[in-house]
């Protein structure tokens, strides 16, 4: 059942009428009741002196109103007045009415969102470089195949760049993306986002003095929290690799609340799926029944692809809202491990190159997960 909605405008002599005018709607843009869909509301009434001329409204919507002539916006109840406005009925209230009548999700509709592992520097630096005019540069690799997967959250490994952070960062997803970085080490951890970064900073990972652990609180657009966390754990032993995980686990229970969700990725260098990293991750984030593969059913991500270095992991409240991966048509149920010399068709994944996944010091592959936060 659709939302309740009212929608009045007074006449100049501030009356109201109980029927929708016809006539007056068709002279406004050639617009007719049809544009308004008035048989989806429960009560309606539309007046006006002229096609063109100062009148007010009033739109009321069960789940949220707005008001503008001093510009208030309000969470629970909604109302929109302006009381001096020239009709632009086409531009202006057609689309608001179509966003608010027409909708069948609530006021903070569901998120869906990607979030990919990125370890994908290339060259002789452990750098990122921006995609060139020609998409011809290897040291660009990792960015092209970043701009190819769309992600909306990118948990990154050795996030050094050739050109500003920023700059990297506008070439390769937008101006509107965030992101955050640790300082002042080697090959930085960090963190890019769609969505607004509200907080962030990092934790000591005592088993590494190049990096530490990175982690971001992320707000969604349904304003749901989302706490992200990038790592890249010890390539040594894997008793190493065990007590950074232990180390981790400590920070989430001391610093980020229960309830709210969290999403775990980046390099683990885990030298199989029985590495000693995995059991206390799981106290946290539950192994899934089956992980992401590639289009060849490979789940193992370091360039040779026999070892399962990359990983996304969820919490318990995040891993139950995973979906399939779905990317030109083709569906990943359980995530997707890419790799350009294995993935088609490429074409519509533009301007990711055959060879990205080759290219010179390029030692992993990108792990790509969906899900829908309600």
């Amino acid at each position: 059942m659709r939302e309740v909605l009212e929608f009045q405008v007074p006449n100049a002599k501030g009356q109201v009428q109980t029927k929708p005018s016809k006539v007056f709607m068709s002279k406004v843009q050639g617009l007719t009741l049809s544009d308004f869909r008035l048989s989806d509301f429960k009560t309606y009434s539309i007046s006006s002196s002229s096609s063109v001329g100062n009148f007010s409204f009033v739109i009321r919507h069960s789940s949220f109103v707005i008001r503008h002539s001093s510009f208030v916006i309000r969470h629970s109840s909604f109302v929109i007045r302006h009381s001096s406005f020239v009709i632009l009925l086409k531009l202006l209230i057609i689309p608001l009415l179509t966003s608010l009548a027409f909708a069948d999700s609530p006021a903070n509709p569901p998120v869906s969102l990607r979030v990919i592992a990125s370890n994908l520097t290339s060259g002789n630096h452990q750098a990122y470089s921006p995609d060139n005019g020609n998409h011809s540069n290897p040291e660009g690799a990792g960015a092209r195949i970043l701009k190819g997967l769309k992600p909306d959250i990118v948990l990154i490994q050795e996030f050094n760049t050739t050109t500003t952070v920023r700059q990297w960062v506008n070439d390769t997803f937008g101006q509107s993306f965030a992101f955050t970085q640790e300082e002042g080490v080697g090959i930085p951890n960090g963190i890019i986002s769609r969505f607004p970064i509200v907080e962030s900073g990092e934790w000591d990972d005592s088993g590494q003095t190049n990096r530490d652990f990175v982690w971001a609180k992320i707000r969604l657009p349904n304003e749901k929290i989302l706490w992200a966390i990038s790592v890249h754990l010890s390539a040594k032993k894997s008793s190493n690799r065990e007590e950074e995980a232990r180390q981790l686990l400590a920070y989430l229970r001391e610093k980020i609340p229960a309830a709210d969700p969290v999403v775990l990725g980046g390099d683990f260098n885990a030298a199989s799926e029985d590495d000693a990293v995995f059991p206390p991750l799981h106290e946290a984030f539950p192994l899934p029944e089956h992980v992401p593969t590639d289009s060849n059913g490979i789940a193992n991500t370091n360039a040779p692809r026999n070892k399962p270095f990359d990983w996304v992991l969820a919490d318990a409240q995040l891993q139950p809202l995973a979906i399939p991966v779905v990317i030109v048509g083709k569906t990943f149920p359980n995530g997707l491990v890419f790799d350009s010399r294995t993935f088609t068709p490429l074409d519509d994944l533009k301007p990711i190159q055959a060879t990205d996944s080759a290219a010179p010091n390029m030692q992993h592959m990108a792990v790509v997960r969906d899900f829908k936060i309600p």
